[in-house]
C-alpha cells in the first residue's frame, strides 16, 4: 500500500538530501511544504555543512524542473514509481487544536500534514526528527516517524572489547606463543561473539591479559606494553588498548574510534601516538604530520562561525583547541620540570614547522589529505553528513582517530541516536578497516576533587 510522507524541514537540512534520494527509490508520494522551502531558502547562505546540506536539497528539489510531465503543485513522478510534490495550500491550522499559533512554521506544516491525513485516502506520516515537533504531531491526531536511517540504538553502541574466561593451559600457551588461532584460546561457544579488532580481556584465575583480534577475526595476540612520544604508557586495560590502536600503522587499521567521558586520556592519548610517527625520528616517520580538528559546537549548544573572529586562523581556532595545546605541553614536559615558557616555545615550533596543523573543520570539504595522523576531538557534536565528510577526506596513508562521548553531546540538533559519532561506530561494528574502544568511566584518570565532583555533583 502507497503511503504519502510529508518531510520536516529538519530532515532535509540533516541529511543534505539523502532522504530524498532514498524515498525517490519507492513507490511512495512524497510531499514538503511550502513553508519547508522558504526555511530551506532562509538557510541555503548559512555557515559550513548546514548551509551545504541545505543547498543540496534544493538542488534536488529544483532538479525536477526538467521533467516533461509533472509540476510542483501537481506532483512528478520519482523513479521507483512514486511522486514528489509541493504542498501549497492548506495551511490555514483547520485541523489544529484552537489555541495553537497558526503563524509558526512547525504548524503550519502540521496543519499542512493534517490536511493532507483527512483528504487522502492513504496514509499520510510525517517524517521529523525534532522531538518537539514529534509530540506535537501525537497531539494533533496525526502518524509521525522519526527518519531512522541514520539513528541507531545509542543504548547498544559497539564497546570494541569483551571479557572472557579461558583455561590454565590456552594461558600458558597464550604467554608462550603470543599468537594463537581464536579456537585455541576460547570455547566454542565465544567463538562467534568476537569481531576484528576487538580487545579481549581474557580471565584465568587472578590474572587478565589483554589481548587483540586480527583484522580476520582468526588469532588473539596478547598485547605487550606499548609506549607513545615521551614513553607515554596506558595506565589501564582501556588505554593499553586504545594506545595499540592509535600507533597500529594506517595500512592496518586507519580507523579508530575512542569513546569515554572527561579524564579518560582519549585526547592526551591520540596527540601522544600521532607525535611518536611523525617526531620521535623523522627519518623513518610515518606521517608528514599531525591534523588537529573539532566541530567548532561550544559547551551549552553556542555554534561560532570562524570567520567572524579576529586574528590568524591559530587564533580563531585557539578556544577551540585550547585542550589539545594544553596535552601537547603535558606531552613535551614528560617526567621533567620545564620552563612552561619553554614549552609554549617547543609547542608553537611543532605548528610553525608544520608537524602539527591546525584546521578549522568546516574548511575540510575539498581537501584530500594524504599520509596524515588526523585528529578530529568532540565528534560527538558533528553530524552525519560531518562525519562522512571527514571520512573521505582520507587519501592514501591517512589515519582518522575520532573520539568523543555521546553522553556530552553540545549540539543543539542531535542527540545520542543521531550523531555522527554514534553512527559510525555503528556503520564501522566489526570492519577490519577499523578499531573501536570504549573507555569506562573506572578508567578514566582524574584529579581526586574531579573524581568526586563527578560523583555528587
Amino acid at each position: 500500500m502507497q503511503k504519502t510522507f510529508v518531510l520536516d524541514t529538519n530532515i532535509l537540512i540533516g541529511t543534505s538530501g539523502d532522504v530524498l534520494d532514498s524515498l525517490f527509490a519507492t513507490d511512495n508520494h512524497v510531499v514538503i511544504t511550502h513553508t519547508t522551502l522558504d526555511e530551506l531558502d532562509r538557510h541555503k547562505g548559512d555557515p559550513g555543512e548546514r548551509g551545504y546540506a541545505v543547498r543540496e536539497s534544493i538542488r534536488k528539489i529544483f532538479a525536477f524542473k526538467d521533467k516533461r510531465y509533472g509540476d510542483y503543485e501537481n506532483g512528478y513522478h520519482t523513479p521507483g514509481g512514486g511522486s514528489f510534490r509541493i504542498e501549497l495550500d492548506h495551511i490555514d491550522g483547520e485541523y489544529l487544536p484552537p489555541d495553537w499559533d497558526r503563524t509558526k512554521n512547525d504548524n503550519k506544516i502540521l496543519s499542512a500534514a493534517a490536511w493532507l491525513s483527512h483528504t487522502l485516502d492513504e496514509q499520510v506520516i510525517l517524517i521529523t526528527n525534532d522531538a518537539g515537533m514529534y509530540m506535537d504531531a501525537l497531539m494533533a491526531g496525526l502518524k509521525v516517524q522519526n527518519y531512522k536511517d541514520e539513528q541507531v540504538n545509542a543504548d547498544q553502541l559497539y564497546m570494541g572489547r569483551d571479557d572472557f574466561d579461558i583455561s590454565p593451559a590456552a594461558l600458558e600457551r597464550l604467554f608462550k606463543e603470543k599468537t594463537l588461532p581464536l579456537g585455541r584460546v576460547l570455547k566454542k561457544k565465544d567463538c562467534p561473539c568476537v569481531l576484528p579488532n576487538e580487545f579481549l580481556t581474557l580471565h584465568c584465575g587472578n590474572q587478565a591479559p589483554p589481548c587483540v583480534v586480527d583484522a580476520a577475526g582468526e588469532n588473539i595476540t596478547y598485547l605487550d606494553d606499548e609506549r607513545a612520544f615521551g614513553g607515554i604508557a596506558g595506565k589501564n586495560s582501556g588505554q593499553r588498548f586504545a594506545l595499540h590502536a592509535l600507533l597500529a600503522p594506517a595500512e592496518e587499521i586507519p580507523l579508530v574510534i575512542i569513546r569515554g567521558g572527561a579524564g579518560s586520556g582519549k585526547t592526551f592519548l591520540s596527540l601522544a601516538a600521532g607525535l611518536s610517527k611523525v617526531y620521535d625520528d623523522r627519518r623513518y616517520s610515518e606521517y608528514d604530520k599531525v591534523i588537529i580538528t573539532r566541530s567548532n559546537t561550544l559547551a551549552g549548544g553556542q555554534s561560532e562561525d570562524l570567520g567572524f573572529l579576529p586574528g590568524t586562523l591559530e587564533d580563531k581556532m585557539a578556544p577551540l583547541l585550547a585542550p589539545f595545546y594544553d596535552n601537547l605541553k603535558t606531552i613535551l614536559k614528560g617526567e621533567g620540570k620545564e620552563d612552561p615558557e619553554q614549552l609554549k616555545i617547543q609547542a608553537d615550533d611543532l605548528i610553525a614547522s608544520d608537524l602539527v596543523e591546525i584546521c578549522a573543520f568546516a574548511y575540510l570539504r575539498g581537501r584530500s589529505i594524504p599520509n596524515s595522523y588526523m585528529i578530529i576531538d568532540e565528534a560527538q557534536n558533528l553530524t552525519v553528513n560531518q562525519v562522512r565528510t571527514a571520512c573521505t577526506r582520507a587519501a592514501m596513508g591517512t589515519k582518522l582517530v575520532f573520539l568523543g562521548d555521546i553522553n556530552q553531546i553540545d549540539a543543539p540538533r542531535l542527540d545520542k541516536r543521531t550523531c555522527g559519532l554514534s553512527y559510525l561506530s555503528e556503520k564501522f561494528k566489526g570492519n577490519p578497516l577499523c578499531a573501536q574502544i570504549m573507555l569506562t568511566d573506572d578508567e578514566c584518570v582524574r584529579s581526586p576533587l574531579a573524581t568526586e565532583a563527578a560523583k555528587i555533583l
